[in-house]
């Protein structure tokens, strides 16, 4: 029981710490968001070029990708906390992922 209450209350802070950042990141001025999405599309370039091709590699992408890997991590993190709770029926689920 323990374990649970500690796995619990770690993926608490882990949803609040991805909201934190989710949020600063919104708040941020539109120059100072470009520039960290720039200097960031020039590390993963090589990378993203694997898949997409070198070209296509561009900041929309990139900030697209962003948005998608913050918002698929809180939409894992909210039903994970609902199986801590064991409340795991299609209705939870369902409510999880529409707030996320």
């Amino acid at each position: 029981m323990r374990k649970r209450r500690v796995a619990y209350i770690g993926l608490i802070v882990l949803i609040l710490a991805t909201i934190v950042f989710i949020w600063s990141n919104s708040l941020q001025s539109i120059p100072e968001s470009q520039t960290k999405s720039i200097d960031f599309l020039n590390k993963v370039k090589p990378l993203l070029g694997i898949f997409v091709g070198t070209g296509n590699v561009t900041d929309h992408l990139v900030r697209k990708l962003a948005h998608f890997t913050e918002f698929g991590a809180l939409g894992c993190e909210l039903p994970l906390l609902l199986a801590l709770r064991k409340r795991t029926n299609w209705q939870s689920v369902i409510n999880s992922a529409f707030f996320a």
